[in-house]
C-alpha cells in the first residue's frame, strides 16, 4: 500500500506529454511589476472596455460620414419626393405664386383680344372740343354782311357700340356742342338789347372695324353720319327799357337742320377687365340749307352751307359679353 502511495505521488508531480504540449503552445507572460508610486488602472468589474474614439465625419459602422447615414426618428411621417429643380423646405404656395406669375402674360392675352371673339355691347361716353374751322357765322347777309370765321366749342359725347365677333362693329351716338366760343350779335332796335347763343346736337350713326387688337390695346377706323341740328336763340336781356310785362319766353329760337357725314379713328387701352380708357379722332362736313331760317322778328341763322368740322375726344367706356 506504501508503495501504492508513493506512485501516485510521483505521477501527479511528473508533467504528461499532454501538458508539455500545450504549454508550448501557450506561453506564460510574466506578470507585471510596477512600483509603488505608479498609478494603476484598477479595472471594475462589470464595466465595458474602452473603446477608441471614432474619427471625425465616421460612425461606428465603418467610417461612414454621419450626415450619410441620417435616419428618421421613429414614429415620424415619410418624406415625400421632391420634384425636379425643387429644394426641400420650399413653401408650396410660393411656388404655386410663382407659377401663376408666370401665367399671367397669358391670362392677360385671353382678357381682351381672346375676350373679342364674341359679340360684346359697348357703352362709351367722351369728353372733347368741337371746331369749325371754315365757318362764317353771320347775323346779316347782303351787300354788308356782318359775319366771324371760325367757330369751337366744348363737345360731350356719348355712344352706345354693339361689337360683332368678325372685328366689326355697329352703333350710334349724340354729340352736343353747348359753349360756342363765337357770337354773332343781333340786329336790334336801339331801345331793345337782345343777346345771341348757339348750340350744336347731332345724331348719328356709325360702322368700326377694328384692324388691330392686343394684349390690352386696341385700334379702330370707322364712318359716320346721321342729323345736325343748329339753335340760334335771341333773347331779350331783362333790362332792355320795356314797359311792358312779356307772357312765354324773352326771345326766339332759330333752328337749321342738315346731314351730317364723316370719318373717324381711335385707340383704346383696357385698364381693368371691361373697363377702357382711349381717345378718338372724327371729322367730316355738315350739309345745311344755303338759304338760312328766320324769325318773324327778321333774325337769321348763323350757319348755312357745308362747313367742315374737327373733333377730338378722350373717352371712359365700360363692356360686358353678350
Amino acid at each position: 500500500m506504501l508503495a501504492a502511495l508513493c506512485w501516485g505521488n510521483f505521477a501527479h508531480a511528473q508533467p504528461t506529454q499532454e501538458s508539455k504540449a500545450e504549454e508550448a503552445q501557450n506561453p506564460t507572460e510574466p506578470p507585471e511589476t510596477t512600483s509603488p508610486d505608479e498609478p494603476r488602472d484598477v479595472e471594475v468589474e462589470g464595466s465595458p472596455p474602452d473603446e477608441p474614439a471614432p474619427s471625425e465625419g465616421a460612425t461606428a459602422s465603418g467610417g461612414a460620414p454621419e450626415h450619410d447615414l441620417a435616419l428618421p426618428e421613429p414614429g415620424a411621417a415619410p418624406t415625400e419626393p421632391q420634384p425636379p429643380g425643387v429644394h426641400s423646405g420650399t413653401d408650396p404656395e410660393s411656388i404655386a405664386t410663382s407659377a401663376g406669375r408666370s401665367e399671367l402674360p397669358s391670362r392677360r392675352s385671353r382678357s381682351l383680344a381672346a375676350r373679342m371673339e364674341r359679340a360684346h355691347g359697348m357703352a362709351e361716353v367722351g369728353l372733347g372740343w368741337l371746331t369749325l374751322p371754315g365757318a362764317e357765322v353771320c347775323v346779316e347777309r347782303g351787300d354788308n354782311p356782318n359775319c366771324t370765321r371760325g367757330d369751337s366749342s366744348l363737345a360731350v359725347e356719348a355712344w352706345q357700340i354693339f361689337r360683332l365677333p368678325s372685328a366689326v362693329a355697329v352703333g350710334g351716338g349724340v354729340m352736343l356742342g353747348l359753349t360756342p366760343t363765337t357770337d354773332a350779335p343781333a340786329q336790334s332796335a336801339p331801345e331793345v338789347q337782345r343777346d345771341h347763343t348757339r348750340g350744336y346736337l347731332t345724331v348719328e350713326g356709325t360702322v368700326r372695324y377694328y384692324p388691330y387688337v392686343g394684349e390690352a390695346l386696341e385700334g379702330w377706323l370707322g364712318l359716320g353720319g346721321g342729323l345736325v341740328i343748329i339753335s340760334d336763340t335771341f333773347a331779350t336781356r331783362e333790362q332792355s327799357g320795356q314797359q311792358k310785362a312779356l307772357i312765354g319766353p324773352a326771345g326766339v329760337i332759330v333752328r337749321t337742320e342738315g346731314a351730317t357725314f364723316g370719318m373717324a379713328g381711335g385707340l383704346a387701352y383696357e385698364f381693368a377687365r371691361n373697363w377702357t380708357f382711349g381717345g378718338n379722332l372724327r371729322m367730316g362736313s355738315w350739309f345745311l340749307p344755303q338759304e338760312p331760317a328766320s324769325s318773324p322778328l327778321g333774325d337769321e341763322a348763323s350757319l348755312v352751307g357745308q362747313i367742315s368740322w374737327f373733333v377730338v375726344t378722350v373717352n371712359v367706356a365700360y363692356r360686358v359679353q353678350l
